[in-house]
């Protein structure tokens, strides 16, 4: 197994690690009556730098769910009950460094850390997967997602999502799956979409489940988005429906990666009048959005949101200020954003990354922006040990964090 793409197609805050009253849910040690582990004091002194103080509450971390494992890829129900992420039971950073060097297949076993979820493509012995050849197990990501009966609860732990590929078939299909969204129809009826790889060449595509009636579908039926998949990496979508009176109106709006050589990382967007049936070429956004420096710039991971004067929003991740914050822009023409869709006001930063008090750790990056019907933004932030006490497995960790809007 070849993984150089997963550079592109994971988080992209791994390229800023390598140079480098809110919420219900409070941080707590790792077990009763323990001493607290390292990363139980990195977390519980992270402060990630909230800068829109007169909007949202203090950020915090989304303890319940926010475990050893790799949580990325978030998107949060337009009403807070269900959040889904990207998940791999390791420090991801430490696998995909140490995969580059090692060759076809790498062993597994010594990189687990966190819960190895029922159904997960992983198996820590000799499968043979899809590519074949590989006798020291295989890791590859899967959806999950955490349900709870109020905003007011913790979440559920994480389950594995249905529109993961499972371990079947002969050889095995593991696949990569990451960058859940879904929009709702006026029916109350979900269309779904998210990224996998699927080994073609080492590329990422754009995949849907359209008119199911729950976010957590049994059996769904997954089609490719055949008008907007590429050579290059497709990642990351948000589906959005942008007029309210008609549901076959869509805006989606995902990230292009490239390829293996890319220097940038953009966004793109593309638009259709029938339902998603056919969907028109897609365009890059504006230069105030996807800016070009001359280095690595990455602008990625959009979320739309449409706040309570029927103002649209897209916020996202960027590294335009050296480490990848959240950043978002105002639409200068919302009443007719699917007309004009690429017409954004200059970007502001949200949050900044912030610190660890204590000099436990640091905090790399943030990003993975989603926010709910009423604004409550939902993102990932990504910490690392200090270089002396990282190991050759375990180094850094991401999790889910929550800034309510006041």
């Amino acid at each position: 197994m070849n993984f150089k793409f997963l550079k592109i197609t994971f988080f992209s805050l791994l390229f800023i690690l390598l140079i480098s009253c809110g919420e219900e849910q409070t941080d707590a040690p790792s077990g009763q009556g323990t001493t607290p582990t390292l990363w139980d004091k990195i977390k519980a002194n992270a402060s990630p730098n909230l800068l829109l103080i007169s909007e949202f509450n203090t950020p915090s971390r989304l303890s319940s769910i926010g475990t050893l494992a790799w949580e990325d890829g978030l998107y949060v129900s337009d009403d807070g009950l269900h959040i889904f992420a990207f998940y791999a039971p390791m420090d991801l950073l430490k696998f995909v460094s140490y995969s580059d060097s090692y060759g076809a297949c790498p062993p597994v076993s010594s990189y687990i850390r966190g819960s190895v979820l029922n159904g997960m493509d992983l198996d820590t012995e000799a499968p043979i997967d899809n590519l074949g050849g590989c006798t020291q197990g295989v890791m590859h990501s899967d959806i999950t997602y955490a349900s709870r009966p109020s905003i007011n609860e913790s979440f559920s732990s994480w389950s594995r999502h249905s529109v993961s590929n499972p371990t079947v078939g002969n050889p095995a299909l593991f696949y990569y799956e990451g960058g859940f969204s879904a929009s709702k129809r006026s029916t109350g009826n979900y269309d779904i979409v998210f990224s996998r790889s699927t080994f073609d060449n080492n590329k990422n595509d754009l995949y849907w489940v359209q008119d199911v009636t729950s976010l957590i579908p049994t059996s769904p039926t997954i089609n490719k988005i055949n008008d907007l998949n590429t050579a290059n990496q497709e990642d990351n979508p948000h589906l959005e429906r942008v007029v309210s009176s008609d549901d076959s109106k869509l805006i989606l709006l995902y990230d292009n990666h490239g390829d293996s050589s890319a220097t940038d990382y953009i966004m793109y967007y593309s638009t259709s009048s029938d339902g998603g049936l056919n969907w028109d070429a897609a365009q890059a956004l504006e230069a105030n959005i996807n800016n070009s420096t001359g280095s690595k710039d990455e602008n990625i991971q959009g979320h739309l949101f449409k706040d309570a004067s029927n103002e649209w929003w897209l916020y996202f991740s960027s590294n335009r200020d050296g480490a990848i914050e959240i950043w978002r822009s105002q639409h200068n023409d919302s009443p007719n954003i699917f007309t004009n869709f690429n017409n954004w006001a200059a970007p502001e930063k949200v949050i900044a990354t912030g610190s660890v008090t204590g000099n436990y750790g640091t905090i790399s990056g943030l990003g993975e922006p989603t926010l709910t019907a009423n604004g409550d933004l939902y993102f990932a932030v990504v910490y690392c040990k200090n270089t002396e006490d990282q190991t050759s497995t375990d180094s850094c960790d991401i999790d889910p964090w929550v800034t309510r809007r006041k």
